[in-house]
């Protein structure tokens, strides 16, 4: 079959006219969807356009197919009604690209627009986020103060208490050995027991301000084994006439040959403070037995040093922060070094002061510190 000029013209302009109405459809249908989401009147004139140049491009390839629209052999000798359909469907094809192209130009300078506000707005934000920042750290470095402030006051107060005791045992002997002397009712076994009592205080004192200065000067090099229950019988006879006084039973139920790392001035004062703080509480109690007891024992290679009493115990809005500065006391101005000072003691030599409720009621402390052969494994 012989194929013509005409054909292969015929069969290019079908080619061209059918893909473009076949991108019509499919730019009416996309503009459509989005006419569902967006109802401007741009993108409604714009699917009106798209549906005029469908519309003409179908009526091209219809004229192009009849018997009038196939005489030109080529576009340049297509009539004027052919070359009039010809530029129609393409005008509208470039209307149309001219309004998406408007259309999408309008809505990348509404979102532009937005994307400005939004920074502004944003950078007035995070201005005010800064600066609530810096009133922030403000705040925070006056409680800091403040807390070191308070933490500091109390923990003078409580070096003050200690050494109130002797050196107002200090004043009271020297007032009454003047007295004496004064008098002239000063003999030597008076005056020998005077100095005797004398020079104990002051040793008192100066062990005191020599173990506070360790605690907190960090230095361990001196640490040494110590034989606890040699320790707490020499303590304990210290409170022997205290105690007879008020009427509180002291049991001790000591273990004997447990050995521990420890210093013994810092261990010393752990467990003075610990005695005065159960005779006072035991002192502003009713009970009719008031009891202390110690007990010392093995508990999974640590020593456990366990003091007790039968008082009224520890409130329980203070249990929580029984070791923490600001120092807390139960007993009022009496303060002793705290019961901060006592864990502080115990934690730097590796170990740990806890409280439980004793059973029937008052307090009950557990000291443990590793054993001397588990301090020589660790170090």
């Amino acid at each position: 079959m012989l194929v013509t000029q005409d054909d292969i013209y015929l069969a290019r302009i079908n080619l061209i006219g059918t893909y473009l109405f076949l991108m019509s459809i499919w730019e009416i249908s996309e503009i459509w969807r989005n006419t569902l989401k967006d109802k401007t009147f741009l993108l409604k004139l714009i699917l009106a356009f798209a549906i005029i140049q469908s519309l003409a491009g179908c009526a091209s390839l219809i004229f192009i197919n009849s018997e009038s629209g196939i005489t030109a052999k080529t576009i340049l000798q297509a009539d004027l009604r052919a070359s009039a359909v010809s530029w129609i469907t393409f005008g509208t094809h470039l209307l149309s690209f001219v309004l998406v192209n408007s259309f999408l130009y309008e809505k990348l300078w509404s979102r532009e627009r937005e994307v400005w506000k939004n920074l502004v707005s944003s950078s007035k934000e995070k201005e005010e986020i800064r600066s609530l920042l810096i009133e922030r750290e403000s705040l925070i470095a006056s409680l800091v103060k403040s807390n070191k402030t308070i933490a500091t006051g109390a923990l003078s107060a409580s070096i003050a208490h200690e050494l109130n005791q002797p050196l107002g045992a200090l004043l009271v002997n020297i007032q009454f050995l003047k007295s004496l002397t004064e008098n002239g009712e000063l003999n030597a076994k008076t005056r020998d027991q005077l100095i005797e009592t004398l020079e104990s205080d002051t040793k008192r004192a100066a062990r005191i301000i020599k173990t506070l200065r360790a605690i907190f000067s960090g230095d361990l090099s001196k640490l040494e084994k110590l034989y606890v229950d040699n320790v707490i019988t020499n303590i304990t006879s210290l409170f022997t006439s205290e105690l007879k006084r008020r009427g509180i039973e002291l049991e001790l139920k000591l273990e004997p040959g447990l050995e521990m790392p420890i210093l013994k001035n810092e261990f010393q004062q752990v467990l003075l403070n610990l005695m005065n703080n159960s005779i006072e509480a035991l002192s502003e109690c009713s009970n009719l037995h008031p009891k202390i007891s110690i007990a010392t024992y093995l508990a999974e290679n640590k020593v456990v040093v366990e003091v007790s009493d039968n008082g009224p115990g520890i409130p329980l809005e203070k249990q929580a922060h029984l070791f923490k500065l600001p120092l807390n006391s139960s007993k009022g101005s009496n303060m002793g070094l705290g019961l901060w000072l006592c864990s502080h003691i115990i934690g730097r030599h590796g170990g740990k002061l806890r409280f439980e409720n004793a059973q029937g009621g008052g307090a009950r402390f557990f000291l443990e510190l590793p054993t001397w052969e588990e301090h020589i494994l660790l170090s």
